[in-house]
């Protein structure tokens, strides 16, 4: 069956320059949200992308190919005279290799997952947050300092899990979380539709007033078209005919996903 992928990312109202950055080939999507706080974050998000980019070819989605994509993402921004800073980004995405489907995020965001097996439909919506609000970037790997400092502030990491389709009760799991990056594996041949966003999914407001979650999603999975550019369509033009009234996101906003038609 022929396998689509897409990415696509659009600033918030709150930015002045979208620091969000998203990129697909044949067989991954890679996205990337810069931290606000941190200089020149719109850069250092395209490098990250196009550097793991590169690695995923060299070697494939790995448990280390995100410590490895930013150490030559740091070397990059280096030699471009940009702080190591501009690299505070979170990094999410997914390979696909020999009939599995390996996605990986580092920082907070949300996958979605959409199976069809043996014709019975199942849904999973996975949010990762984390408090404080600091997430753990793959660029602290680049610099020894900063991961020991972040690894004693005592960050929770926490984990909730929802079935938008099915009647099983909502899971959530905390823990003390020092090098965050997680990695799931899917066979491509059950996995029908796989999103997976930035955190600005949870920041949509139909005439400013916030929009539950669950409630975008509805919109975002709603899928007219099986066809190349899907994502793009319904992000920037589809999700306005969903919506009755001025549909806006405070902030910047990614995703990258992939249909197994």
């Amino acid at each position: 069956m022929p396998i689509i992928t897409d990415s696509v990312f659009i600033k918030g109202s709150s930015h002045h320059i979208c620091q969000d950055y998203a990129i697909h080939g044949d067989n991954h999507a890679i996205g990337s949200d810069g931290c606000s706080s941190s200089p020149h974050t719109d850069v250092g998000s395209r490098i990250l992308c196009n550097t793991l980019s590169e690695k995923l070819k060299e070697c494939g989605a790995n448990t280390e190919v995100l410590r490895y994509a930013a150490y030559d993402a740091a070397l990059c921004a280096d030699k471009l005279g940009l702080p190591n800073e501009c690299l505070d980004a979170t990094l999410f995405g997914f390979h696909i290799l020999e009939g599995q489907v390996i996605s990986f995020i580092s920082g907070d965001g949300y996958i979605y997952k959409r199976f069809r097996a043996g014709g019975k439909l199942s849904e999973e919506l996975r949010a990762i947050s984390f408090e404080p609000n600091m997430p753990f970037y793959p660029n602290y790997y680049t610099n020894l300092r900063r991961l020991k400092s972040h690894n004693e502030t005592g960050v929770k990491a926490t984990l909730k899990v929802d079935y938008p389709s099915s009647d099983l009760p909502s899971f959530s799991h905390t823990w003390e979380a020092d090098e965050f990056c997680r990695y799931e594996s899917d066979a491509l041949g059950d996995l029908e539709l796989l999103l997976m966003f930035s955190d600005g999914l949870g920041t949509f407001q139909l005439d400013k007033k916030d929009i539950e979650v669950n409630k975008v999603l509805e919109s975002l999975t709603n899928i007219k078209s099986y066809s190349p550019g899907f994502l793009q369509r319904k992000v920037i033009n589809g999700m306005k005919k969903d919506f009755v009234g001025t549909l806006t996101h405070w902030d910047d906003f990614s995703v990258v996903g992939l249909i197994n038609v």
